[in-house]
């Protein structure tokens, strides 16, 4: 009967879901004095805190296997007549672990007499290959972490790289900016209590954040894990706490006030206080056996746990140094005007043959009310920086923080209704609610104080585990679950971005898409850092995501073999808002081909003129869905007492995902028909007056329609596919129906000491991309378009809006046709010795190498050179003297603006030498050590990052990925000091000298690479001649010092814009290579300071004085990374490679934790 009940249980399952594995497992053999195998021993196996148990017997091979276990301590105890008793106590197994025990050895003896061991506190891993890091929720409770975030702690690990400049609480969105054995931001996987809780748009924050006195371990998959274990290359798992037999619980406040910290490096530079800064958090947990009266009387097999936590929190979001208009530049005198070297910019008339005003003053009568109320829409100048170098950078400073209320809670009942079957519910839910002012997503672009986003991101998940054995060799695992995020964000303060009562009444095609009146995004490019008021497109936004979820997998233990298999399915919804640009994008930067120009976008915007403009015409819902269905099978093969071996096929069936309502639409280029193309009104000149000319039919238009599509010609939508309609798949593209990935593992005890383990792996690892790339489809033609105008005024946005006339979308993306699952080829050999019985040694190497990761690269750009009109006059605008026709006009494929194609085209390798070292429990003292020497490569960081439209990725854009850190080490330690008040004459000052604890975390990094930006002052052309590429710093003396080691690439021949322009004809991109600069690195200490005070023998209390970056050590997080040039060559910006911003100065917090 046992085959057919596998063949259903692993084959018939309904709802199955894409989860990692949180069970551990225990393995070993038994032998007798004369080194022969015992058969049919009775092994059990308790679990020491709930006193569950799981028996089960040795084969003929005198092997025997607890492959499916709740994570945990245990104690195993071996019985057989003849034999005395064997126990072995203090067995730590983490989540998703292996364990092989040495060969046990039976005495002869009486049962009733017992021989009992302690497992030693480290150990060599002698099962499996994988590398693999574990945090326990002891070392979480001593290391000193500021912001209480499991993710700062996993950084700790080596291989791990995180990016970010600071934790300062746990928040969904912690997950960003670790970085994984190489991997991109969103190939890592997170899971709580073995299920999904990832949000699947971005991967990039999670559905419910645990409080870290929630944990009781993190488990970090990195490499040539089993085929269980499904999804990304690497994934985070967090195994939530537990009851007990007893009843146990904790209460902790934690207290962080700006009054206790040093001032940032710049705000004091800048005479400015420090910044508002508060956490009070609040937590406490109870858990024990569950008595019911009547009902469940007993101590054991029932048990609970519970734990919330008040975030009272004012968050940091560090300091801006932005550009606004002064208040002689809002009436229209520009004599004070200024670039960063401090040079006049001249205010040119763009009616007057583009002759600078005199004294650089615009006239009252030629100032548009519109754009002086957005002028006076910005705050008014309030820093003059003291250092020499910026003066002319910036002129308004802000250091700001906001409210972010938060509140989590987690609750797990454990029952076991018999021996050998235990069963688990968890719940978690997070409310959470921020005020950010800048600097995070929903922000947009936004990078001053404007208004608030109050932005809400509740989640909630609730699991039912199941572990069963169903026979003495088979075993079975289950777990059902739902998860959920919402995310809602809209400005707190609407009138500081209500465009009627700004008076920024600048006309929309459909005002009806823009219900709260918004300002449109805007921007000033050609202003020193110039103050950005463009909020996220998707203002005000909307966005919920459900997971269900279910996995069972069946394991069986034949001779010294544990074979496992399982099959996982998801299936995902996604409801989201698309964010086309419905409030509308207007640019008034400065642009050579602009002949309403006037060299200074400030001034643009008081005259009225615009680079361009840019609306959308619609704003669908988009119900985003996708199902993952994987399995596996998998061997563990103890092959010889002293050598183990795992091996297992994962399949992978990851259709695309789709849009329920058929709203997707993409570019393809086997659907574009240039004979259909829609043809542009073209500017001409006609009776002196500037006006849009049809080229078919002569008819002319007001001049600020040029650009836009002539009437009754061409399809609008052009080479546009559609979603599930004409043939074309509902998620646009299509992979193939089933991937295989192999994984192979083995650990090698050279010595058959227990003591040595040689162990090495390698795996394919697939995972579909993140949900956005898909959904971003919803913004394109025909669904959505956005006409984009160039070079008019105000007077022309209402003349297009009044004509109704479409415009090429400036950008639409393109994904259609044959995809890939993206793939990952992993693989590791590494050496682990355990030193005495409480020291760990782990060196080896590691590598992965990604293939068909996705990238994006314009397929329509501006060819090279088309701006030189010197060696290309037909792409003159007739209307003009000097200028080039818009960008439009010029690219291959008509009608369309940019089309950024997503490609399955990239590549990643990253290799390292990672090594650790651990103590554990000695002498009162437990430290951990970790260094990693790394190399990261890639051509693209993430999906978004566009690749060269002109030349080979390869060429151009390989290189240190941006999150390369070539060399990360890590310390941390807690030591419990010893007692005096024990040595003589001490006695009465015991209370006061002993039980002292130190804790602290030392890191080290190098910092991460950069690219230089580059511009030449006063050249009106740029050296590529195409807006759609932009050129290089060239490298010209690569020993000199770092900024006068570059220089401007050539510029074309008869330019004549500077004076070395004389030996290319070819437009130049300069040869300086991508990220070969390294920005400034990190050198951190905290160290902590703990009381333990003891009231009886049950409750106990913590007092901690916690301080970060102990020292004060100013450790800047990013330097000036723009090279500017003069006429005559020379590098021209004196705050080139000068710190910028940096990380937070010290910071103490004062905690106070009581246990029972």
């Amino acid at each position: 009967m046992l085959r057919p009940r596998l063949l259903l249980t692993t084959l018939l399952v309904p709802l199955l879901a894409r989860a990692q594995n949180t069970s551990c497992a225990l393995s070993g053999s038994v032998q007798d004095p004369s080194g022969a195998p015992v058969p049919l021993v009775s092994v059990k196996l308790t679990d020491e805190a709930n006193k569950f148990v799981r028996t089960t017997a040795t084969t003929n091979d005198g092997y025997f296997s607890f492959p499916d276990l709740t994570p945990a301590t245990f104690t195993l105890t071996i019985e057989m007549q003849g034999f005395k008793t064997y126990e072995q106590k203090g067995i730590g197994i983490d989540a998703g672990e292996t364990r092989s025990l040495q060969t046990i050895t039976l005495q002869v003896g009486q049962v009733s007499e017992s021989v009992t061991v302690n497992a030693a506190p480290v150990a060599v891993n002698l099962a499996t290959g994988e590398r693999s890091g574990t945090l326990t929720g002891d070392q979480l409770d001593h290391i000193a972490l500021r912001g209480r975030d499991i993710f700062d702690a996993v950084s700790l690990m080596p291989g791990v790289v995180d990016t970010t400049d600071g934790r300062d609480a746990p928040s969904p969105t912690s997950i960003g900016g670790i970085y994984i054995m190489g991997g991109r931001n969103d190939s890592k996987n997170m899971t709580l209590d073995g299920v999904t809780n990832l949000d699947t748009g971005s991967n990039g924050s999670v559905h419910n954040m645990p409080s870290m006195d929630s944990v009781a371990e993190v488990k970090v998959l990195m490499s040539a894990y089993s085929a269980e274990n499904g999804r990304n290359p690497s994934s985070i798992n967090v195994i939530t706490k537990g009851g007990t037999s007893e009843f146990h619980g904790q209460a902790a406040w934690y207290f962080r006030n700006e009054d206790l910290n040093a001032n940032n490096f710049f705000n004091n530079e800048a005479g400015q206080p420090r910044t508002e800064y508060r956490y009070n958090i609040a937590s406490y947990s109870i858990g024990g056996p569950v008595i019911l009266p009547k009902i469940h009387r007993s101590r054991n097999g029932l048990f609970f746990f519970f734990n919330q936590e008040f975030q009272e929190q004012v968050t940091q979001y560090g300091t801006k140094e932005v550009t606004v208009p002064t208040a002689l530049e809002r009436q229209g005198n520009f004599s004070h005007s200024y670039n960063s070297n401090g040079t006049l910019i001249k205010v040119n008339d763009p009616l007057n043959g583009k002759k600078q005003f005199p004294g650089n003053v615009i006239p009252a009568s030629r100032l548009t009310p519109i754009g002086e109320a957005i002028l006076n829409m910005f705050p008014l100048p309030n820093f003059k920086d003291p250092n020499p170098a910026y003066t002319y950078n910036w002129n308004y400073f802000a250091s700001e923080a906001g409210p972010a209320p938060r509140r989590t809670e987690s609750a797990r009942i454990d029952y076991s209704p018999r021996q050998n079957w235990q069963v688990y519910l968890t719940l978690g839910n997070n409310a959470d609610r921020k005020q950010p002012p800048y600097g995070i997503w929903v922000d947009g672009k936004l990078n001053f104080p404007l208004t608030p986003i109050i932005f809400q991101q509740p989640g909630r998940v609730a699991t039912l585990h199941s572990i069963n054995t169903i026979s003495p060799s088979m075993f079975n695992e289950a777990s059902v679950a739902v998860s959920q995020n919402t995310l809602t964000f809209v400005p707190k303060n609407l009138d500081a971005v209500n465009r009627t009562k700004l008076g920024i009444t600048i006309p929309q095609r459909n005002p009806a898409l823009n219900p709260l009146d918004i300002i449109p995004d805007m921007s000033f490019s050609g202003i020193p850092n110039y103050a950005d008021p463009s909020l996220d497109d998707g203002t005000p936004y909307y966005n919920r995501n459900t997971i269900y979820s279910f996995v069972d997998n069946v394991s069986m233990v034949r001779g010294t073999h544990t074979m496992k298999t399982g099959v996982y399915y998801e299936h995902t919804l996604k409801i989201q808002s698309a964010s086309p640009l419905t409030r509308g994008s207007i640019s008034f930067n400065t642009d050579g081909n602009n002949a309403l120009d006037a060299n200074n976008a400030y001034a643009n915007a008081l005259l009225g003129n615009y680079d361009s403009y840019a609306e959308a015409t619609a704003r669908p819902l988009g119900h985003f869905l996708f199902t993952n269905l994987e399995f596996f099978v998998q061997d563990t093969w103890r092959m010889k007492p002293n050598l183990s071996l795992d091996y297992g096929m994962r399949f992978y069936a990851d259709p695309p995902q789709y849009e329920a309502g058929n709203q997707l639409a993409s570019f393809s280029i086997a659907a574009y028909n240039p004979a259909t193309a829609p043809v542009l009104l073209r500017p001409a000149t006609i009776n002196g007056v500037k006006v849009a000319l049809n080229p078919v039919t002569g008819q002319t238009f007001n001049s600020g329609l040029i650009g836009d599509f002539a009437p009754g010609i061409g399809n609008p939508a052009d080479g546009s596919i559609i979603g599930g309609k004409n043939g074309v798949p509902r998620g646009l593209y299509t992979i193939s129906p089933l991937y295989v990935a192999p994984r192979f593992g083995f650990a090698w005890d050279p010595f058959r000491t227990g003591r040595t383990s040689i162990r090495g792996g390698g795996g394919i690892y697939f995972d579909r991309i993140e949900g956005n790339p898909v959904m971003g489809q919803l913004g394109n033609p025909p669904t959505v378009f956005t006409p984009t105008q160039y070079y008019g005024t105000f007077s022309d946005i209402a003349a297009s809006a009044s004509a109704g006339l479409l415009s090429p979308t400036g950008t639409l993306t393109s994904l259609s046709g044959k995809g890939h699952e993206q793939a990952v080829y992993d693989f590791n050999l590494s050496i682990q010795r355990q030193i005495g019985s409480t020291n760990l040694f782990d060196i080896g190497y590691a590598g992965s190498l990604g293939r068909h990761l996705l990238e994006e690269q314009n397929i329509n750009p501006v060819p090279l050179g088309a701006n030189f009109l010197s060696v290309n006059p037909q792409d003159k605008d007739p209307t003009t003297t000097n200028s080039a026709l818009p960008a439009n006009f010029l690219r291959p494929y008509q009608g369309l603006g940019n089309v950024m194609l997503y490609e399955f085209a990239t590549s990643s390798n990253y290799h390292s030498l990672l090594a650790s070292f651990q103590h554990r429990l000695s002498s009162g003292m437990n430290v951990s050590l970790s260094y990693t020497f790394s190399k990261a490569l890639d051509e693209a960081d993430a999906y978004s990052d566009a690749v060269d439209p002109f030349i080979s990725p390869r060429a151009r854009n390989y290189g240190p990925a941006g999150f390369d850190r070539r060399h990360v080490f890590s310390a941390n330690f807690y030591w419990t000091l010893p007692k005096p008040g024990t040595l003589k004459g001490l006695h009465s000052v015991r209370w006061l000298v002993d039980n002292w604890e130190l804790a602290g975390v030392a890191r080290m990094s190098t910092g991460g690479p950069f690219t230089p930006t580059y511009s030449l002052i006063n050249s009106i052309t740029s050296p590529t001649g195409s807006p759609s590429e932009t050129a290089r710093a060239e490298v010209i003396n690569p020993n000199a010092p770092l900024a006068q080691r570059f220089g401007p690439p050539p510029e074309p021949a008869g330019l004549n814009v500077v004076p070395w322009s004389v030996s290319s004809t070819t437009p130049q991109l300069g040869n300086l290579g991508r990220n070969t600069i390294t920005g400034p690195g990190v050198n951190n200490w905290d160290l902590s300071l703990y009381r333990t005070l003891h009231f009886g023998e049950r409750v106990t209390t913590y007092l901690r004085f916690e301080t970060y970056n102990t020292f004060n050590h100013s450790q800047f997080s990013k330097n000036d990374e723009a090279l500017k040039f003069d006429s005559q060559g020379n590098q021209a910006n004196p705050a080139f490679d000068q710190p910028t911003t940096a990380r937070p100065p010290r910071i103490i917090q004062l905690a106070v934790r009581l246990n029972f």
